[in-house]
């Protein structure tokens, strides 16, 4: 019998560096350590499950660089370039908008660039990978 609560759950990440650092991340308390500035990660899930992404090291006060003219130059940051279950994708609208990290500081901000400590959570709530990719498809 084919169990459709079991999935395979794709997360790419790009890494921005300032001062030579990288932030720290976890994904399900894992922690991911950037290669060449990318994390391509995978996971096994059973649904319904929640995929946690905690991101902290960053001090706001040296970890963006400005030019005279006020542009950033160099910051530390986290971005999610794509998540997917059973190979389908999630897409740009959920990763761009529907994301939210809910910041250290108290902060919930809906972005998938993640330049704060924080903690983002993926609420997986069907028990079906294929319902799952639906209804976020459908929000």
């Amino acid at each position: 019998m084919t169990k459709f609560n079991r999935c395979k759950f794709k997360l790419s990440l790009v890494f921005g560096k300032c001062n030579n650092k990288y932030m720290t991340v976890k994904v399900n308390n894992l922690i991911q350590k950037p290669l060449d500035g990318r994390v391509d990660m995978e996971l096994d899930l059973v649904l319904p499950e929640n995929v946690v992404i905690k991101t902290s090291g960053k001090n706001l006060k040296y970890d963006t660089k400005m030019n005279s003219k006020g542009e950033i130059i160099e910051d530390l940051y986290v971005k999610i370039e794509s998540i997917s279950l059973d190979g389908f994708p999630l897409g740009e609208r959920y990763i761009h908008q529907l994301i939210t990290i809910n910041t250290d500081d108290g902060n919930h901000v809906s972005t998938s660039y993640l330049g704060f400590n924080g903690e983002v959570v993926l609420e997986f709530a069907e028990d079906n990978a294929f319902f799952q990719v639906l209804k976020i498809k459908n929000l």
